[in-house]
């Protein structure tokens, strides 16, 4: 029979193994990522869903999830210059750990900077004004080694137009289900509104 002490060093080292596990499996990943960090090294992360590219009219709807579990949805016009409403809430941390793992399905591999954009899995930009439904930005505050900026990987959902890979229909159903766990707030729907009046 194994000594407390050997059971306690064993159930450490177990636990350790699993700190230094990838968040998800490459299975997972909707954007081909072969391995990430772990999930209490990409807890620390914030994530921002972002809404509203192209003309500057249609207005820019943010859902901004922090480390903290803290969530801030802004809507903002005129370019992001002008805030229209902004809403904050604090998720448990069981909803904010499960849209986290589901969000991490769509983060790249490589936080490589904000002019670097990943796409699903077979989705490539098909002109230059594709700019995407939306964008989910991870942004780790640890910057890399020799520079004191923050590092910053983007996700594009293509518009169904764009790409309709296997890929890009389970991201945008992810995302869906990832935005209906948030707290309500009437800013989406007047981002909608915004919208509406463009058609």
């Amino acid at each position: 029979m194994a000594s407390p002490a050997r059971i306690a060093l064993l159930f450490s080292a177990l636990l350790c193994a699993s700190c230094d596990r990838s968040a998800i499996s490459p299975s997972q990943s909707l954007v081909g990522a072969k391995s990430l960090p772990s999930a209490s090294e990409l807890s620390k992360e914030a994530i921002e869903i972002n809404k509203g590219f192209g003309d500057i009219s249609l207005g820019f709807l943010s859902y901004e999830l922090k480390p903290d579990n803290s969530l801030t949805v802004t809507l903002t016009a005129r370019n992001r210059e002008v805030i229209v409403g902004r809403d904050e809430f604090h998720l448990s941390a069981n909803i904010a750990a499960d849209a986290r793992r589901m969000l991490w399905q769509v983060r790249p591999e490589k936080l490589e900077g904000i002019e670097w954009e990943t796409r699903p899995i077979a989705c490539h930009r098909q002109y230059d004004h594709d700019f995407g439904e939306l964008a989910v930005v991870f942004r780790s505050e640890e910057p890399k080694a020799g520079s004191s900026h923050s590092r910053i990987g983007v996700f594009v959902l293509p518009g169904l137009d764009s790409c309709r890979s296997l890929a890009a229909m389970q991201a945008r159903k992810l995302l869906e289900r990832v935005i209906q766990s948030f707290p309500p707030s009437k800013l989406p729907s007047k981002f909608e509104r915004r919208n509406a009046r463009l058609d």
